[in-house]
């Protein structure tokens, strides 16, 4: 999903019909944590000149956060990142147990 594409507010309403209203604590992470590498992935190839050149399934989700940050200029999503990160965190720790 690239953002330049896809808006904001479209991936909002997708949000909202995809993401679970359960009280089941993988559910939510492991749907989210789809979601939000949707959301990141749409920022690399956003952001990077040539896409194409590289496979973005190669890297750990974990790696493209840190490209993303590598690539943007001003930290105005710090805070979509930062939780990322953290729902990275959370969905290792929940994964195995599955």
């Amino acid at each position: 999903m690239s953002f330049e594409k896809t808006s904001f507010e479209e991936f909002d309403e997708r949000f909202e019909r995809l993401f679970p209203t359960s009280n089941d604590v993988t559910l939510v992470v492991l749907k989210g944590h789809l979601l939000m590498e949707e959301i990141v992935n749409g920022f690399m190839v956003d952001l990077l000149a040539n896409p194409t050149a590289i496979d973005v399934d190669q890297f750990r989700f974990a790696q493209r956060l840190r490209l993303v940050r590598a690539l943007l200029p001003v930290r105005h999503v710090d805070a979509l990142l930062d939780s990322a990160e953290k729902l990275n965190t959370l969905r290792n720790k929940i994964a195995p147990k599955i």
